[in-house]
C-alpha cells in the first residue's frame, strides 16, 4: 500500500494526535444522535439535554483540598496593628478577601496590595464583632493590649471577653479560628526551664499573662463546646517596626530618650525573640493548614540572639552606646515591693520595670518552637541582620516624617 506524504509542517505524531480528537469528536456526536433515534424508535421520550456544567478541573496527583481551598474570607483582628498589618498583606498576597477589625479611626495600611473592608469598632461590643466576621469562615484574633502593666480586671475583659466575641461569632458560622496568644502563659515557668507547648500554664507574672491564661482557656472552651476549628499560638519576644511595636518602636525610643538597661546575665542570656515577618507567616501556615487544627504551637525564630546583643544592636540603631547592666537581684528586690501580681495588686511606681517584663528579660528565654517547624514546615524567613537592616531603615524613615511633619 503506497506511503501517503506528510501535509507540510505537520509531524506525523501531530497529525495522529489531532486525527484521534477528530475522532473523538466526531464518535461522541454520532453516539449521540443514535442514542437519541434508538430511544425515539422504542417509543420512549428523549431525555432532556445535560445542562452545560462548569468543569471543575481534577487537582494533579490527587492532592487533597486544604483549608485554603475552602476558605475565602478572612477576620484579622487588630489589622492595621504591628502584626495584624503583615498578616494582612499575607492573605491578600494569596489571594483571599480580608476583613480587618480594628478601634474606631484606624485607617487602612497604604502598602496593602488589595482592599480591605474596615470594620471599626470595640471587642467588648458583641454584635459589633459578629457584624464584621460575617461571611468570614477564618478569623485570625491578634487584637489586644500590649505593653501594659497592671490593669488586671481591664486587661482580662479587653483580652477575655474579647475572644469570646470573636471565638463565638466564628463559631456560630462554622468557621475556624487562630487565636494569637503568647508565651506569657508560661508565667514564671520561663525562669527555669525549656518551654514546650506540653507544658500547661505557670504561676503568672502579671495582667497580661494572666489574661492570656484566660484566653487560652475560653477559646478552648468555646472550641469544645461547639466543634469549632480552633488554633493556638503563642509567640516569643516579637521585634520590628511599624505599630508601636513593644520589642520595636517602644524600644527604640525608650533607648533613645534613657539609653536603656540591661538585667542579670544579659550576655548569656537568650532573649527568644521572633522578628514580625516570620510570625506573620506562622500565623498563616495555622489558619490554613488543615494539621494545625486542634493544635498549639510556639514561635520562636530560634537565632540564638542574647539580651546583651540585642539591647546594644537596638541602642546603635538610634545613636545611643551599649546599655549598662543592673543586678537582676537588686531589680528583683524593688519590683517585687512595687507590686504583687498574685494579690493582683498593680504597680505603684510606674518608673519601675514590671515584674512581667522582667520576668523576660532577666531570664534565658529558652522557647522549643520545634512543634511548628515539623508539623506545618515553619522557618524563620528572615534572618536577624537582615531584621536588623529592615528595623533600622523603617526607623530612620518614620524619624524623618516625624521631622517633615514638625516643620509643616
Amino acid at each position: 500500500m503506497p506511503v501517503q506524504p506528510r501535509p507540510a509542517g505537520h509531524r506525523s505524531g501531530d497529525l495522529q494526535r489531532q486525527r484521534r480528537r477528530d475522532l473523538g469528536r466526531a464518535s461522541l456526536w454520532h453516539d449521540r444522535r443514535a442514542l437519541r433515534r434508538a430511544r425515539a424508535d422504542r417509543g420512549q421520550a428523549p431525555r432532556r439535554p445535560l445542562r452545560r456544567r462548569h468543569h471543575v478541573r481534577r487537582r494533579r496527583h490527587g492532592r487533597r483540598r486544604t483549608a485554603r481551598d475552602r476558605v475565602s474570607r478572612v477576620l484579622v483582628t487588630g489589622g492595621p496593628g504591628f502584626i495584624g498589618r503583615r498578616v494582612v498583606q499575607r492573605f491578600l498576597s494569596a489571594g483571599w478577601d480580608v476583613t480587618s477589625f480594628s478601634l474606631p479611626g484606624e485607617p487602612p495600611i497604604a502598602g496593602w496590595s488589595a482592599p480591605v473592608r474596615m470594620v471599626h469598632g470595640d471587642l467588648a461590643d458583641r454584635a459589633a464583632v459578629a457584624d464584621a466576621a460575617r461571611g468570614c469562615e477564618l478569623a485570625i484574633h491578634l487584637a489586644a493590649p500590649v505593653g501594659v502593666a497592671g490593669r488586671y480586671q481591664w486587661q482580662w475583659d479587653t483580652i477575655v471577653e474579647g475572644t469570646r466575641h470573636v471565638c463565638e461569632a466564628v463559631a456560630a458560622q462554622g468557621g475556624r479560628a487562630v487565636v494569637a496568644s503568647s508565651i506569657a502563659v508560661y508565667g514564671t515557668l520561663i525562669q527555669t526551664r525549656t518551654c514546650r507547648e506540653d507544658d500547661g500554664h505557670g504561676p503568672w507574672a502579671g495582667a497580661y499573662g494572666r489574661a492570656k491564661q484566660g484566653q487560652e482557656q475560653i477559646a478552648l472552651e468555646i472550641a469544645a463546646r461547639t466543634g469549632m476549628a480552633l488554633t493556638l499560638v503563642r509567640p516569643a519576644n516579637v521585634y520590628g517596626v511599624g505599630g508601636a511595636s513593644a520589642w520595636g518602636d517602644k524600644l527604640l525610643d525608650a533607648f533613645a530618650a534613657t539609653g536603656g538597661a540591661v538585667f542579670g546575665a544579659a550576655e548569656r542570656n537568650d532573649a527568644g525573640l521572633v522578628y514580625v515577618e516570620n510570625l506573620a507567616d506562622a500565623l498563616f501556615l495555622a489558619g490554613t493548614s488543615d494539621a494545625a487544627v486542634g493544635r498549639t504551637y510556639n514561635v520562636c525564630d530560634g537565632s540564638g540572639v542574647t539580651w546583651q546583643r540585642f539591647a546594644d544592636d537596638m541602642a546603635a540603631i538610634v545613636d545611643r552606646p551599649p546599655p549598662p547592666a543592673i543586678p537582676l537581684a537588686d531589680m528583683l528586690a524593688a519590683v517585687a515591693a512595687n507590686e504583687d501580681p498574685a494579690e493582683l495588686v498593680e504597680p505603684r511606681d510606674p518608673a519601675l520595670p514590671s515584674l512581667e517584663g522582667l520576668n523576660l528579660v532577666g531570664f534565658d528565654n529558652r522557647i522549643d518552637a520545634s512543634r511548628i517547624r515539623r508539623e506545618l514546615g515553619w522557618q524563620p524567613r528572615v534572618t536577624y541582620e537582615d531584621a536588623l537592616g529592615e528595623i533600622r531603615a523603617g526607623y530612620r524613615q518614620a524619624a524623618t516624617l516625624d521631622t517633615c511633619r514638625a516643620r509643616l
